[in-house]
């Protein structure tokens, strides 16, 4: 005689049964990923939606990480024809001034974003540690002066020449830069990457001057850059391949260059190209591309690029390799980010200005230099 017991054991042991055949045929990743393997909350979350080597699911266009927010804080006026923005020198502003007798004067500020008082937040900064005495054979309205990683260089007007200051010196010997000149400068890094006269054959070429020492001048048949970007966008790659030099026209990405690793040449990387290239169409896609930043600006283990499309700002994470180089990178959230309706911008840094551990954005237009502070 079968007791009520009897029934239900035997259905605990078919209902054992079940799930046993299930996870071998199906393997347990499908249901649940341990949160406990990964020190990354968000790279957890998204762990279900992984193929079999764990990679990240290129599909998905979930946000990556704790995202932060941008508000201005603090900006800074220029004037083409009066003062111009060379860069920052480390956490300091550096502008250039002319004083209308054939010379120039070095102006920079000392930043407090997190002051409560609007005066104080930007202030007449007088250490001149590091500035060099003077601006060589210098044309205010048409050879920018740019800072980068601390090292100081001018874009000669007279011999078409890219120097460093103190000593002078030619950053790439025989090199001239273009009449209509779009450049490059880090505020940390010595990176610096100019537009350059091509020679015969070619339709346009860049200087490019590696973190690590070292300039190049590619040449190309396309048409001259619009914007340029350096930065290790890869970084939480397994090939260590260096910095990348990003460049593009108003519309297109035209080329990711890998600085390339100790023993290699340096090299374009398609699939970078064409990842980024996805990632930036999603947003104003009619909107020309108008500069960039290559930053880590939250805390999860992802490389970002901030860039300018339009009158807006967007932030995109490089989350890894694809075969074909679709869904590379995944988009933060537009909320939060700066818009620039009235102004357009000439360049973007990201760099810790309040010492809290958050790349603030520092933003070119051509009105002003804007500062925003790093918020939850």
């Amino acid at each position: 005689m079968t007791t009520p017991f009897d029934f239900l054991r035997s259905r605990t042991i078919w209902y054992f049964a079940l799930i046993f055949a299930i996870y071998l045929f199906t393997g347990c990743n499908n249901f649940w990923t341990p949160c406990t393997e990964t020190p990354d909350e968000a790279f957890c979350q998204e762990s279900a939606n992984t193929d079999g080597g764990g990679k990240i699911d290129q599909a998905s266009d979930k946000p990556i990480g704790p995202t932060r927010k941008f508000e201005e804080k603090a900006f800074i006026k220029v004037d083409p024809n009066n003062l111009k923005y060379v860069g920052m020198k480390g956490t300091t502003p550096v502008f250039l001034r002319d004083l209308t007798n054939g010379k120039s004067s070095w102006v920079a500020f000392q930043l407090n974003l997190l002051h409560s008082d609007l005066a104080e937040r930007v202030k007449t900064n007088t250490d001149w540690a590091g500035f060099p005495a003077a601006v060589p054979e210098h044309d205010f309205l048409n050879a920018p002066v740019l800072v980068s990683g601390g090292t100081f260089y001018y874009l000669s007007t007279f011999s078409k020449r890219v120097y460093s200051f103190d000593p002078k010196i030619e950053v790439l010997v025989g090199v001239e830069r273009t009449d209509s000149v779009q450049y490059f400068r880090h505020p940390e890094q010595n990176a610096l990457a100019v537009t350059t006269k091509p020679p015969s054959g070619f339709s346009s070429a860049i200087l490019i001057r590696w973190p690590s020492g070292g300039a190049i001048q590619p040449k190309y048949s396309n048409a001259p850059a619009t914007a340029l970007v350096m930065g290790d966008l890869d970084a939480t790659d397994t090939v260590k391949n260096g910095t990348e030099l990003i460049w593009s026209t108003e519309k297109a990405i035209m080329e990711v260059r890998h600085q390339g690793g100790p023993d290699d040449p340096s090299y374009p990387d398609s699939l970078l190209k064409i990842g980024l290239q996805e990632a930036i169409d999603r947003n104003e896609k009619d909107g020309p591309i108008q500069g960039g930043f290559v930053a880590k600006l939250n805390d999860d283990r992802f490389t970002d690029f901030v860039y300018a499309r339009g009158s807006k700002l967007f932030v995109t994470s490089y989350i890894g390799r694809s075969e074909s180089g679709i869904g590379l990178f995944a988009d933060w959230p537009k909320e939060g980010l700066p818009s620039l309706p009235l102004e357009r911008v000439k360049s973007i840094q990201a760099i810790d200005l309040t010492k809290e551990g958050y790349p603030e954005l520092v933003v070119e237009t051509d009105q002003a230099v804007h500062f925003y502070l790093s918020i939850p």
